[in-house]
């Protein structure tokens, strides 16, 4: 049976072959099931370099690009936003292959974002890197939303995609210090921003489980310890540890508000320590450890996680 391949440049393709139906396929699953050597070799001249950027294959890229140094003067407008799409799949490879095939940098694409915003969204700090070395535009606004990839990388941190995994602290630093404007009314310098590995952006997105409980805790915290005051002034023995014991709850939620990854952990150990002292009575034995429970399922959940421990800088 005769295999057909239809691609634009920069493209996906249908592919019709022995093994494969005749529709839309990956081309990182076509190359698993032929040798990739072979499988260009068969590939019509004009398909190859569309082809060797999706699949990351250098070497033809290359050589393509020595028998066709003028291959991206020829691209049509559909073709030329295939760059941006790769960006918006978060295609760290075959984005920096199209733009050293010379491919244009700041056409829009989908949302009318340009690679570069794209690559902000996604929390990739390598492919901004890799679209900075080809000086885009770093103020160009989206066609929706009309923001910058400085303020869609912001955006994403807290609400996109990557939010979870992308290097978002990496990818905003990348964008400063190529001179990216900071969006209205931002939140503290970029020294602050980078270093405090993500903080403001995370204080955008303090979960409301934890902001309740951070007041829950700075609220018992300061009721106890100002009506143990008296016992302390008697000099009560036991007031002293009593008043620690508060103060250390009052320190757990200030600290939790402001996105202290050791204070949740110490909200958690002095809830445990209430569970501990309730011993042997059953019925402050299952009140304290349910409201455990509570308290380590809001301080653990994926929102909670996200805010107490902000994705890091790469460079310091």
């Amino acid at each position: 049976m005769a295999s057909g391949v239809y691609l634009t440049f920069f493209g996906s393709f249908v592919f019709g072959t022995p093994g494969f139906p005749l529709s839309d396929v990956p081309l990182q699953e076509i190359a698993k099931k032929v040798e990739q050597g072979k499988f260009m070799e068969r590939t019509p001249e004009d398909l190859k370099l569309a082809l060797a950027c999706e699949l990351g294959d250098e070497s033809t890229f290359q050589a393509y690009l020595a028998r066709n140094p003028d291959a991206a003067k020829t691209l049509s407008d559909e073709e030329r936003r295939k760059l941006q799409a790769a960006a918006q799949s978060n295609n760290t490879t075959a984005v920096r292959l199209m733009l050293e095939a010379g491919g244009p940098v700041n056409t829009p694409g989908e949302m009318g974002a340009t690679a570069l915003h794209w690559a902000g969204f996604n929390g990739n700090a390598e492919m901004t890197r890799n679209i900075l070395r080809f000086q885009p535009d770093l103020e160009t606004k989206s066609g929706e939303y009309s923001g910058t990839a400085l303020s869609w990388a912001l955006y994403a941190s807290g609400n996109g995609w990557h939010r979870s995994t992308g290097d978002f602290v990496g990818t905003v630093c990348a964008l400063l210090d190529a001179g990216a404007a900071l969006p209205p009314d931002p939140e503290g310098t970029r020294t602050q921003r980078c270093r405090s590995g993500g903080a403001a952006m995370n204080s955008a997105r303090r979960p409301i489980g934890v902001l309740f409980l951070s007041c829950l805790y700075i609220a018992v915290g300061a009721i106890g310890f100002v009506v143990n005051v008296p016992k302390l002034i008697a000099m009560q023995h036991e007031s002293i540890w009593i008043e620690l014991t508060e103060l250390l709850t009052l320190i757990a939620g200030a600290f939790m508000f402001r996105g202290r990854n050791w204070a949740r952990w110490l909200a958690l150990i002095w809830m445990a320590f209430h569970v501990g002292i309730s011993f042997p009575v059953v019925r402050q034995v299952v009140t304290h450890s349910v409201i455990f429970a509570l308290i380590a399922w809001v301080l653990f959940r994926p929102d909670a996680r996200r805010y107490f421990i902000p994705l890091k800088p790469d460079y310091e």
